[in-house]
């Protein structure tokens, strides 16, 4: 006993000092309940000096010496926030008084009933009191779990920020730690009305016995009275909620206005804590969270939110704590869970809504089909990643979160299930799928690779017209083992876009020199080698000033450049300056590729063409290559493409992606890059009637995709590559064949042309 007292000798107040600052226990007490009278006064104390509330043991309510002690004991070991402080006490000539920090507001039951106490007021309260409650019982197992026993709204003390404070330790119990469950056989104590049932009749005694309790003070502050004055009334409350007539009973004079969606959420969690069977009953750490939305949803009223944050907040997983509407808005572009942890949501900078749906929500599960559940990979859902090892599977998907009048992007989000080596490859997929209630099958060849390592192919296209979208999706098969992750609904300006020069806006036929902001610097943008430019000029090339040559070499000009015998086999090279003074140079088909015997081709001559011929290959079954190149006649130091420039006899031969590969003489690099020489199809869904149903709403420039020029010729880009601060650098071979090794045919090729990027 010797050791256990001078634990606490810290904390020793003198008994002459209380009936100093009581007048001799002669003032008037502030409140009192079941351990006594509590009294208001200055004392010096354990953490200094300052104004405290005293309690004062009378043995006639029942507690005596083992309610003091325990409490004593429990405050000085548990200490929480919303749990009241003990600052000292008092242990001389009979009496026992406890010294705590002062709740200037008194106790939640004598403002049960003002109207001065707010909707939005009354639920913080509750929060505080249950955040309280949820460390005694401790879930995570961190320190032995204490069961309260007397939770009421008398024992939940207010601070002058009306900050709630839990008090009221000495009728306590300790479980053990680390326990789901902790029940205990033990006299029944605490006070009619708020007694768990199950605890009042059978004396065993549970965390749940404490929600129970705390359910009933919830009812109280929804209500505006006690539990019990003639009558028990909890029972009367739980039917008028279970009929749906919570208005009945709830307190007339709450402040208005009140958010509908919070009174649900409060009188949910009020109502599922009262329940008789202990099962039914929810956590504290679960009454938290509901509480914690029941706020957000009353301070998205008081705030003025517009309602679809309002509609989103109603379904977000874990609440977001903010102060503003500003505040919120910053914490959407990093993403936030929604639908019970199923669905990933956020808004970019331009307020546009992206949605992706775990694949296990959307998931159409047919009987007889083996859907393999794995967490092998890593998801930003818990619930894991289901493998389609056949792909053939069918998704329903539904979302109500997308903007109005923005064109949207449906993509499948996957990860193959076999190990790929190279990223290039892992964008290969073919797969295969029909929309609900269409006939025609769509076939989706190469993906986009995300930031977070996954890859997101595109089914199909429509703008939102912000109303929720149902959507039924068929796979039939793909040449690929997946592990899909959901289903993205993504607006299609967050493609990630390559910035367009104006060079690349105007391919071809570059602009007179009567454009001003062409003109500005022109003298500088003039290479320095000109004189020896233009003695390699093909044709003759007449201007009389600076000026005027400028304008020619940003028109263009056919030049004979390099060795003799590149001279010799060619038609020239197409020579011309972009906007920045950079060096542009377009090959012909007979410099740029090698054609072998093996290929059936022709040589056709033609105006269509600027250097009056174009190759047709007819058939090939080998690789098309593109000669390696020594850029002497580039800028130096520059970021070079490399464009294809072509035309096809038959667009229907060409849906699949082209391989590229960098090559050097009979070795070729592992990585490669995929180009299409005709853009992909893609579905358009709720088009209007003049859309054709399978171009696309909305297709940024990308790498690999074709483009049309200004001369009727189509280009896409296949390689790009840095020059050097000298001229002796080389450009490797460029091998180009069907991504699935098929025969080409009918491609019509003018020549390569590498331009600044």
């Amino acid at each position: 006993m010797e050791s256990f007292m001078k634990e606490f000798e810290h904390l020793k107040i003198s008994l002459e000092e209380i009936k100093k600052v009581t007048n001799n226990f002669n003032n008037k007490p502030i409140g009192s309940g079941g351990f006594g009278e509590v009294y208001e006064g200055e004392l010096s104390h354990s953490k200094g000096r300052s104004l405290v509330a005293i309690k004062r043991l009378d043995r006639k309510f029942g507690q005596g010496d083992s309610e003091f002690w325990k409490e004593i004991v429990m405050l000085t070991r548990y200490s929480h926030e919303n749990l009241i402080s003990l600052l000292g006490f008092c242990d001389e000539a009979g009496e026992k008084i406890i010294v705590y920090e002062l709740a200037s507001n008194g106790s939640l039951d004598q403002h049960l009933s003002s109207p001065d106490l707010t909707w939005e007021q009354r639920i913080k309260i509750c929060l505080g009191a249950a955040k309280g409650l949820r460390f005694l019982h401790d879930d995570k197992g961190i320190h032995q779990r204490v069961i309260h026993r007397d939770v009421k709204s008398s024992n939940i003390l207010l601070n002058d920020e009306w900050k709630a404070k839990v008090s009221d330790m000495g009728l306590s119990k300790l479980g053990p730690a680390n326990q789901e469950h902790t029940a205990l056989f033990t006299n029944v104590v605490g006070t009619l009305g708020y007694l768990d049932p199950v605890y009042l009749h059978q004396g065993v005694l549970t965390k749940e016995s404490d929600v129970y309790s705390f359910g009933v003070v919830l009812f109280e502050v929804l209500c505006g009275r006690l539990c019990f004055s003639n009558r028990n009334l909890v029972p009367t409350w739980k039917q008028s909620y279970k009929n749906k007539k919570i208005h009945t009973i709830m307190f007339q004079d709450l402040t208005p206005p009140m958010e509908m969606t919070s009174l649900e959420t409060f009188s949910d969690i009020a109502f599922q804590c009262v329940q008789g069977s202990r099962e039914k009953r929810p956590t504290m750490s679960h009454v938290v969270e509901k509480l914690e939305m029941a706020l957000e949803f009353q301070q998205c009223l008081d705030l003025k939110l517009p309602k679809e944050y309002v509609n989103i907040l109603k379904v977000v997983t874990t609440p977001l704590r903010h102060n503003s509407l500003e505040e919120l808005r910053l914490l959407f572009p990093n993403g936030v869970f929604l639908d019970a942890g199923k669905t990933w949501f956020s808004i970019n900078d331009k307020g546009e809504h992206s949605v992706l749906i775990s694949i296990d929500e959307c998931l159409i599960r047919e009987a007889g089909k083996d859907y393999t559940y794995s967490r092998d990979y890593i998801s930003r859902f818990p619930v894991g990643i289901y493998s389609a090892y056949e792909c053939k599977f069918k998704a329903h998907v539904r979302t109500q979160f997308l903007s109005p009048n923005t064109t949207y992007s449906v993509k499948l989000v996957y990860k193959h299930t076999v190990r790929r080596f190279t990223r290039a490859s892992k964008r290969i997929i073919e797969l295969q799928y029909k929309l609900e209630g269409e006939t025609k099958t769509w076939t989706s060849y190469l993906a986009d690779e995300r930031e977070d390592g996954w890859y997101a192919v595109e089914l199909c296209q429509f703008i939102s017209d912000g109303t929720p979208v149902n959507l039924d999706i068929i796979f039939e098969e793909s040449a690929k083992h997946l592990a899909l992750e959901g289903i993205e609904f993504q607006s299609t300006i967050n493609v990630e876009e390559r910035h367009v020069s104006d060079d690349e806006k105007q391919v071809d036929m570059q602009p007179p020199l009567s454009y001003s902001d062409d003109n500005a610097y022109w003298e500088q943008k003039l290479p320095d080698d000109y004189h020896e430019i233009m003695k390699q000029s093909k044709d003759k090339v007449e201007w009389k000033t600076k000026k005027e040559l400028y304008s020619v070499f940003r028109q263009g000009f056919l030049i004979n450049y390099g060795s003799f015998l590149e001279r010799l086999f060619n038609d020239g090279q197409w020579f011309s300056l972009d906007k920045n003074g950079k060096k542009c140079l377009m090959l012909p088909a007979r410099a740029a590729f090698k054609v072998n015997k093996t290929m059936k081709t022709r040589w056709i001559q033609s105006d269509d063409s600027r250097f009056g011929e174009m190759l047709t290959i007819k058939e090939t079954v080998e690789p098309v290559y593109l000669n390696s190149f020594k850029y002497h006649a580039l800028s130096l130091s520059t970021k070079y493409a490399c464009y294809l420039v072509y035309k096809l006899q038959d667009q229907s031969d060409f849906e699949l992606p082209l391989t590229v590969r960098e090559t050097y003489g009979d070795q070729s690099k592992s990585e490669f890059s995929h180009v299409y020489l005709v853009s992909p199809q893609t579905p358009v869904i709720r088009q209007k009637v003049d859309e054709i149903p399978h171009k696309p709403l909305s297709r940024p420039k990308l790498k690999g995709l074709p483009q049309q020029r200004n001369d009727l010729w189509m280009e896409v880009q296949v390689h790009e590559f840095q020059t050097t601060d000298t001229s002796e650098g080389f450009i490797w071979d460029l091998e180009v064949t069907h991504c699935e090794n098929r025969i080409l045919h009918g491609l019509i090729l003018q020549g390569v042309e590498y331009r600044p990027i």
